[in-house]
């Protein structure tokens, strides 16, 4: 692997191996602003510092005693208010220059998370075509973007090459 990556490059894959886990929250930033979430939710969810990468998440130690241990419990998160994320898993939607108004494809969609935040940058408007190859992970994607509040998305469930063709444009 020192090969592949290199040592220096190896140290770092191997100090991430060994760290602690990281637990992440991202805003709905649909249904509620970020400085609201810190405001009214950041103390009962324990949440932490901010995630660099991204401008609505934050780190969260379910085992630190500060805030709830599964917040995936609370009735705020059945509200749909934020999404429980690996903190890595924010990085790729972050990075992508989504606008309102914009037609976006997410060809991998499923359980929600990037699905979610991309509706989040569309702010409602526009069009999200989010699409999974298995019926069983398109359940979870439907449920994530429902919970959400996301109104301009169409969920499919077609392999990559069928679907491209139709929207080469996104």
């Amino acid at each position: 692997m020192t090969e592949l990556l290199g040592e220096e490059e190896f140290a770092r894959y191997r100090q991430a191996l060994d760290a602690a886990r990281a637990f992440g929250v991202r805003v709905n930033t649909l249904k509620i602003t970020t400085d609201e979430f810190i405001a009214e939710l950041g103390e009962c969810i324990g949440i932490g510092e901010r995630i660099p990468w991204t401008s609505d998440g934050f780190y969260y130690d379910p085992f630190d005693g500060r805030g709830a241990e599964q917040p995936g419990k609370l009735p705020f998160y059945h509200a749909g208010l934020y999404y429980l994320q690996e903190p890595s898993a924010m990085y790729p939607a972050e990075q992508l220059d989504v606008k309102p108004g914009d037609k976006v494809l997410d060809l991998c969609a499923a359980p929600g998370g990037k699905s979610t935040k991309l509706a989040a940058k569309l702010k409602g408007t526009g069009l999200l075509v989010a699409n999974d190859v298995s019926e069983e992970r398109v359940k979870a994607l439907i449920y994530n973007l429902e919970l959400a509040g996301v109104r301009n998305a169409v969920v499919t469930n077609e392999p990559p090459d069928r679907l491209w063709p139709n929207f080469s444009e996104y």
